[in-house]
């Protein structure tokens, strides 16, 4: 009777061990969940099929806003091949950095105070040969839209934004008026030209990266910290 109690009671130390062995408790408790957007400060969308009720119209100025957020990726990749025609289905992948401190210009003619600053901006005329379209008596028209979204959100990114002239002369879908943003160039650089620019200065004091994505022809602009 003595070996068949000694017995049970060795069956039941070694399904005690067995039992502390197959418990998770210890390994959960380790575990915990990833932030996935900890470092996005804003992001806004364009829709690419409401810029005009004109369909040849909208083509051309969804054409121009493609073809400028292309450029975009050649301010850090210099060497980036740019696209210079867009299929109805396009997907589209577009991106730049600004350090801390730095300013990013839509075009090269600048207001006197950023002249003597590090100042990124693509050293583009908006001219045919760039691969740019003519609608309604201007060049690269369209491209309002694109600079009136980066507008919008760099601001509710909290990043310096000026944008002296706004676009109140005509409504831009999809923008809240007051981000509305005139942009115009000409060959020679004069103060109306130098106030028809946006002007975006990272004024944190880490790197923000700002993140064009167009899927479903619908353009999305984001501002991460980088």
């Amino acid at each position: 009777m003595d070996f068949i109690l000694y017995l049970f009671t060795q069956i039941l130390s070694q399904s005690d061990k067995l039992t502390a062995l197959a418990a998770p408790s210890a390994i959960v408790e380790t575990i915990s969940p990833i932030n996935t957007t900890e470092s996005e400060l804003a992001t806004h969308d364009l829709n690419l099929n409401d810029r005009l009720t004109n369909p040849s119209g909208n083509k051309i100025f969804r054409d121009n806003i493609l073809l400028y957020t292309s450029y975009l990726d050649t301010l850090d990749y210099p060497r980036y091949r740019v696209a210079k025609s867009f299929t109805e289905d396009e997907t589209l992948s577009s991106e730049f950095v600004l350090n801390s401190s730095e300013t990013f210009a839509f075009h090269s003619q600048l207001l006197p105070e950023y002249q003597n600053i590090t100042v990124k901006y693509l050293n583009l005329k908006l001219k045919s040969d760039e691969g740019f379209e003519f609608f309604g008596g201007l060049m690269a028209n369209g491209i309002c839209h694109l600079a009136s979204l980066m507008n919008w959100t760099a601001q509710d990114a909290g990043l310096t934004v000026v944008a002296p002239t706004n676009h109140s002369f005509y409504p831009i879908p999809d923008i809240p008026r007051q981000y509305g943003t005139s942009i115009y160039l000409l060959p020679q650089s004069t103060l109306e030209t130098q106030k028809q620019n946006l002007y975006i200065t990272n004024s944190y004091p880490f790197a923000v990266k700002f993140i064009f994505n167009l899927k479903d022809n619908i353009l999305n602009l984001k501002i991460v910290k980088f």
